[in-house]
């Protein structure tokens, strides 16, 4: 099948996809918010791990971002968007089951990292099978599903938990995800394309990589952190700007020794979104 086959026949089923999974990952974002009493209750959770179990989340996407576009790059957009939704939704299972605070604290981050790599290259396809007013269109309905989530999170949410018994309403966020999951798994397994790989040269910067993951988690810290919290919000501020001018310090040596820069990578992922 050759490319313009492909884009005729299967990029409205792909853009589905993206869409519906950037509105899903999105929307855990918000959705978590009002069921904190219940998780309180419910796992006798303290003010910190009821924080965490709302920002892990956040701060855990933000770091996948970078590498798992390099990782699409690499090994497939295809297979890194069925690997971050085997995670996204199977971490939804865990946290649906959890008996403690800190199971729901780790099935948070999984699912983070999950609905990055998802959001990523949910992206890179977009740019790849659209082109001109039809990537602008797509781009559009994409960001537009993400405003939405942002609104529908804290009122789906409300009605899920009013509608339920309070031990119930807070694992039904979670669960809720597992068959959605499912369904978009098997759509994504016979719609997503498969590319065959490049036989152009790919490195992986592994400390670029590590120093950008450092800035993107005290950029994100230094949003959510409170007076008591481990680490001030000066303090993160302080870490990040550090960490960026290592980044680019790094980045320069290694761009010299004739590696892909990250920081480009970085910009173009941030361009797209």
């Amino acid at each position: 099948m050759t490319q313009a086959e492909f884009d005729t026949h299967h990029a409205r089923p792909v853009l589905g996809i993206c869409v519906a999974m950037g509105f899903t990952t999105l929307l855990d974002q918000t959705i978590f918010g009002l069921a904190l009493p219940r998780l309180r209750d419910s796992l006798h959770a303290s003010p910190d791990e009821l924080q965490l179990i709302v920002s892990v989340y956040s701060i855990a996407f933000g770091i996948a971002l970078v590498p798992a576009g390099r990782l699409g790059d690499l090994i497939g957009r295809r297979l890194l968007f069925l690997v971050g939704l085997a995670m996204f939704s199977g971490f939804s299972l865990v946290g649906g089951l959890a008996a403690s605070a800190q199971v729901v604290i780790v099935a948070r981050v999984l699912q983070g990292v999950g609905a990055g790599m998802i959001n990523t290259q949910v992206l890179g396809l977009i740019q790849d099978l659209f082109r001109g007013d039809a990537q602008a269109r797509a781009l559009g309905r994409y960001a537009s599903a993400g405003g939405l989530a942002g609104l529908a999170g804290p009122v789906l949410g409300g009605l899920l938990l009013a509608l339920t018994p309070v031990e119930v309403g807070w694992r039904l966020l979670f669960l809720v995800n597992v068959p959605f999951g499912i369904v978009i798994f098997y759509l994504a397994l016979r719609y997503l394309p498969r590319r065959r790989r490049s036989n152009a040269r790919f490195t992986i910067d592994a400390l670029g990589l590590l120093l950008l993951s450092a800035v993107t988690l005290f950029s994100m810290l230094a949003t959510l952190q409170g007076g008591d919290g481990l680490l001030s919000a000066r303090s993160c501020v302080v870490s990040a700007i550090a960490g960026a001018v290592l980044f680019l310090l790094w980045e320069r040596r290694y761009q010299r020794q004739g590696g892909v820069i990250n920081a480009r990578a970085a910009c173009r992922f941030w361009a797209r979104a």
